[in-house]
């Protein structure tokens, strides 16, 4: 059973660790966007932290994500799918979340845009694989402004961005 106080302690610290590194970096607090992943929680604790101001879960899987979603319906959560996106997923990834933040081929996004029909329309963000690495998803980044137009001209997406995960470095720099 989750415990809310700690997960409020926890998200109210997360928070301000936040809003100190915003103002380093001379933005506003609120021009950053905390995603909570509920990957291994389950709905009760993401109910938990909701409960404590979340409005965003991300999810890396599909058939993980169902049922909490199913749990939580009664709640305004803004669905985040933010694992590896296979073509035979689409359908149901389309149909479930608000973002998609691994779009990293043509195919994936037609497939997401025709799934998305009749809905609001999908946000995505693209995949750059910017470290070239084996072990990751993405597009390699001398092909992104494609895939980019690819996106923008589909009718039930709406790019907003991109995403990549770079390998550690020494010098955050």
């Amino acid at each position: 059973m989750p415990n809310p106080e700690i997960i409020a302690r926890n998200i109210a610290i997360l928070r301000e660790k936040i809003a100190r590194t915003c103002l380093r970096a001379g933005r506003t607090a609120d021009s950053a966007r905390l995603i909570a992943v509920g990957k291994t929680f389950g709905a009760d604790d993401i109910r938990a932290a909701v409960a404590a101001g979340i409005a965003d879960i991300g999810e890396n899987y599909i058939q993980e994500s169902a049922e909490k979603q199913s749990h939580l319906s009664d709640l305004p959560i803004c669905w985040h799918f933010i694992g590896r996106l296979q073509k035979n997923k689409t359908r149901d990834a389309a149909r479930r979340f608000d973002w998609i933040h691994a779009a990293d081929s043509k195919i994936i996004a037609r497939r997401l845009s025709a799934a998305r029909r009749g809905m609001p329309p999908l946000n995505v963000l693209l995949q750059i694989n910017i470290d070239r690495e084996e072990s990751k998803g993405g597009i390699a980044p001398e092909n992104a402004a494609a895939l980019a137009k690819e996106v923008c001209a589909l009718p039930d997406l709406r790019l907003r961005g991109l995403m990549a995960i770079p390998r550690p470095r020494e010098k955050a720099e």
